[in-house]
């Protein structure tokens, strides 16, 4: 399994199971990859579009192994009455189908209520920003 399909999988059971913070582990090698420098990108992506309180990650050491692994903590956002501001979240894109989108057919809006996810060659962006700098990419996930 990749690391976004990863982190979705993590953001989605922690959220319906209620939980107010999830976390899970990076060895060093993998914490300092392209994809890591993604995943922070999409969880910026979701604290700047209110579907996730905050994020942070903190390193550890392991005598066991004598190296540094660092565990990323994610704070999920829930309003009063318990409901969690993420109804649904999939993924689109996967290593063996890669699913991209043009400007041109980004046109017509995905939903009033969700947003797409997109790599850019502006950087990770929602849809809309999308739209406004008028570029296509690769669809990561939706998020409702």
């Amino acid at each position: 399994m990749d690391l976004l399909s990863n982190l979705i999988t993590h953001i989605r059971n922690g959220q319906q199971a209620n939980l107010k913070k999830i976390g899970f582990v990076f060895n060093t090698k993998l914490f300092q990859t392209e994809t890591t420098h993604i995943i922070f990108s999409v969880l910026e992506l979701l604290r700047r579009e209110g579907y996730i309180r905050s994020y942070s990650y903190t390193p550890f050491f392991t005598q066991k192994k004598a190296q540094t692994k660092y565990t990323l903590f994610i704070y999920l956002k829930y309003d009063k009455s318990r409901r969690s501001s993420i109804t649904a979240i999939n993924q689109i894109s996967i290593p063996g189908r890669r699913v991209y989108l043009s400007a041109n057919a980004l046109r017509q809006p995905y939903s009033t209520t969700g947003i797409l996810c997109l790599s850019t060659s502006k950087g990770i962006l929602t849809d809309k920003e999308a739209r406004v700098f008028n570029v296509g990419g690769e669809v990561l996930f939706s998020i409702k």
